[in-house]
């Protein structure tokens, strides 16, 4: 993907929050800030987003030395999505446990628990509805890797994971160190003994996908 206008803004308020939450002083977060616009001066409609979002994150931990700003937030979402896990009606089928991952991949964990909720027991409408022909392939599928996102959206991939591993191999990566609010090996623990066929990424922390540097 390409940059797009909302994608120099949106990386522009990503460098705004990456600078607050990686350091205290303010003079500190303005020094990484002013770093962090030469890269966004560089921007173009050929860049690739994630490229930059790496590039602003390696720049904080650089100058801040703070290896997991997001630390405190990637908290707040598993407390709170695994307060919804424990009250969810999981059904049996591949489609009802998709839509339980794919609730956990959209909705803002900044809301009340409560609301969040009644969204996960809500109807879920796909702009594109390709669970049949998954089911299809799942047929003949003898492994699979599993991409995880957020921290706190872990817990609503668990029941298609569960899903998933009883009909075929199945790796859920995890990065071996933080970045931005993904799911680490730092946030293992949050899972308290749920069971996870956990694969550890090793190279460097990214945000996205670079298949360039797999080991």
């Amino acid at each position: 993907m390409k940059a797009s206008k909302e994608c120099k803004e949106c990386l522009s308020q990503l460098a705004d929050q990456v600078a607050k939450l990686s350091a205290q002083q303010i003079s500190l977060r303005r020094k990484i800030r002013r770093h962090m616009e030469r890269a966004l001066i560089r921007i173009t409609k050929h860049t690739v987003p994630t490229d930059i979002s790496n590039e602003l994150h390696h720049i904080a931990k650089v100058l801040s030395s703070n290896l997991d700003p997001y630390k405190e937030i990637k908290q707040k979402e598993m407390t709170v999505a695994k307060e919804i896990y424990t009250k969810l009606k999981i059904g049996d089928t591949l489609r009802s446990r998709v839509e339980i991952a794919a609730f956990g991949n959209a909705i803002d964990y900044f809301v009340d628990p409560n609301e969040l909720h009644q969204i996960f027991n809500s109807p879920v409408k796909f702009a594109k509805d390709d669970i049949e022909e998954l089911a299809r392939k799942l047929r003949k599928t003898r492994r699979i890797l599993y991409l995880p996102d957020n921290a706190g959206e872990v817990f609503f991939d668990i029941p298609l994971v569960d899903y998933l591993r009883e009909r075929a191999d199945i790796f859920y990566a995890v990065k071996a160190e933080p970045i931005q609010n993904d799911f680490s090996i730092e946030e293992l623990g949050f899972l308290d003994g749920i069971k996870i066929p956990a694969t550890i990424i090793k190279g460097p922390p990214t945000v996205g996908v670079y298949l360039s540097q797999a080991p």
